[in-house]
């Protein structure tokens, strides 16, 4: 996620050691999503106020670090805070305007892909707690539906690659990564579409259906017919898109630094990290190393 994010800003990593870059505070949502990865290791159940209290406690870290980039915080979750303290409840519950459904959960909440998987056989037997709980997650900051219906889709994604490749002991082929994802969004718009709460919004996501050929319509657009914006369905859409048609993230990384899209480079990031580890870990390397030496 750090290096997709970090890639999408333009800009090459002072260091290729992931911690430093979270320590000075220079990507904002990777840096909140390390607190909720930290919140899942140590075996905590994860609610929206210990989240909110995880982070603040590490914002009073990094204020201790006199080299900290502290205008690079992520201010939707101090606001979310703020929020919080003052009206004791979250952005979930207050009107917000389709203007405003932005990204920022999609790349905030991807740790929790491993809490989903590790207590898989739980939340499998109560769907609804485990969507329910994505949704207030997503909504700390964005707090409508549209929103935390792309980002119970890309969980579930993540969480089906997470357990396919525990299962096979092994990185997955980019066949056995399509099929995973494609099972994981039908999985999750069955969800959607069957719950009166989202059915308003699956609208919005018609190119993750799939065609009389078991493809999905997402596999037939090309990526300059898809918006480039914050908005979630477009981050959504577009870093899948990238994922089904580069089976390298080679191909994917010469996408993510024209679009110069921050949340589409973590996200995309990230999906190509849980599938194909290795393969990423060399081509981030060796791009890095051109980075630097220009």
């Amino acid at each position: 996620m750090a290096v997709g994010e970090c890639i999408s800003y333009g800009s090459a990593c002072p260091s290729l050691i992931i911690p430093s870059l979270h320590e000075k505070g220079v990507l904002p949502l990777t840096g909140s999503a390390m607190c909720l990865l930290d919140l899942i290791n140590k075996n905590l159940k994860i609610t929206p106020r210990l989240l909110m209290s995880r982070y603040c406690v590490w914002i009073g870290e990094l204020a201790k670090n006199k080299e900290a980039l502290l205008e690079r915080i992520d201010e939707s979750l101090i606001r979310s805070v703020h929020f919080f303290l003052t009206n004791n409840t979250t952005f979930g519950l207050s009107p917000v305007s389709e203007l405003a459904i932005d990204s920022s959960s999609l790349v905030r909440l991807a740790p929790l892909a491993f809490y989903l998987a590790r207590y898989e056989e739980m939340f499998s037997k109560n769907p609804p707690f485990m969507y329910h709980l994505i949704h207030e997650l997503s909504a700390l900051t964005v707090g409508h539906r549209r929103a935390s219906v792309a980002v119970g889709i890309y969980l579930i994604i993540a969480r089906d690659l997470i357990i396919a490749r525990v299962a096979k002991n092994k990185y997955l082929t980019p066949t056995q990564t399509k099929q995973v994802a494609r099972l994981a969004i039908n999985k999750a718009l069955i969800y959607y579409n069957s719950t009166y709460e989202y059915r308003g919004e699956t609208g919005h996501y018609a190119l993750l259906q799939f065609n009389k050929f078991q493809q999905m319509h997402l596999e037939t657009v090309t990526i300059k017919e898809l918006g480039k914006t914050k908005y979630a369905v477009d981050t959504l859409l577009l870093s899948l898109c990238i994922f089904f048609r580069y089976p390298h993230f080679s191909g994917a990384l010469r996408q993510l630094e024209v679009i110069k899209l921050p949340d589409v480079g973590a996200l995309t990031a990230s999906l190509y990290a849980i599938a194909y580890g290795a393969e990423l870990n060399i081509t981030y390397k060796k791009r890095f190393e051109q980075m630097l030496g220009s």
